[in-house]
């Protein structure tokens, strides 16, 4: 079963089905990344003085040390209007 979780607002969080797949309105408009792993949300937030390459090391750390192999995530880079799922 796949879930696809994003936020509104930056603060709640809300499941949408597959279909969201094609890209999700942008966050912050800063660099994200955001996971769920079991019932908690690991929301990680960079400002666009970070490189979006740095940005996605923070996020492979992360990946790391909780363990996750390729989890589903939403992936915004600075500026963006439409953030990436996979």
């Amino acid at each position: 079963m796949v879930k696809i979780f994003y936020l509104l607002l930056c603060v709640c969080v809300i499941a949408c089905s597959s279909q969201c797949k094609s890209g999700i309105p942008g966050l912050t408009y800063a660099n994200d990344y955001v996971i769920q792993v079991d019932y908690q949300i690991y929301w990680l937030n960079s400002s666009c003085g970070y490189s979006y390459h740095t940005h996605r090391k923070f996020a492979i750390l992360l990946e790391n040390l909780l363990n996750i192999e390729t989890p589903e995530a939403i992936y915004c880079e600075c500026g963006q209007v439409i953030c990436s799922v996979r």
